[in-house]
């Protein structure tokens, strides 16, 4: 009998799937390595585009998505409830927002959709200047794409 995968398991697969690759104007990127359903199964695509948030994929997005499952991949072995894990990634400072000005700008700059952060940010925590609301912002964004990766490793 086969035994089921856990979200650990999975993360384990899609993690040794996800590579950097170099631009022609020599800037780095991460992505699936091959094809879908030829290269590696269907399910890491849903799980790369679930952390996507239904926006179209970009750099910043692939580098939260990869150091979320890297950070899955690092859980003990009993951690195995979707909450538990986001619960543990949320206690280890694992979706910690950036702590640089410009990283917190240059996410904010690669998808226009993502000012909805800085406006929940914003009515939610009444933050003290700028780079608290940016890096806000940015740690809700880490969390609910963590939320969206680990249950879609879970439905994978």
């Amino acid at each position: 009998m086969k035994k089921d995968l856990t979200i650990r398991d999975k993360a384990k697969q899609l993690e040794q799937k996800l590579i950097i690759k170099t631009r022609d104007d020599g800037s780095n990127y991460i992505c699936i390595d091959g094809l879908a359903g030829k290269d590696y199964p269907e399910w890491m695509q849903d799980v790369c585009m679930a952390g996507h948030l239904d926006t179209l994929p970009n750099d910043e997005s692939y580098k939260a998505i990869s150091s979320i499952i890297s950070s899955i991949v690092e859980l003990d072995d009993d951690i195995t409830d979707a909450d538990d894990i986001l619960e543990e990634l949320r206690d280890g400072g694992c979706l910690e927002p950036d702590c640089y000005m410009s990283s917190l700008t240059g996410w904010l700059h690669s998808n226009n959709s993502y000012m909805i952060y800085l406006d929940d940010a914003m009515q939610e925590y009444n933050p003290i200047d700028g780079y608290q609301l940016l890096a806000m912002a940015h740690g809700m964004w880490l969390d609910e794409t963590a939320a969206a990766v680990v249950r879609a490793l879970e439905e994978a």
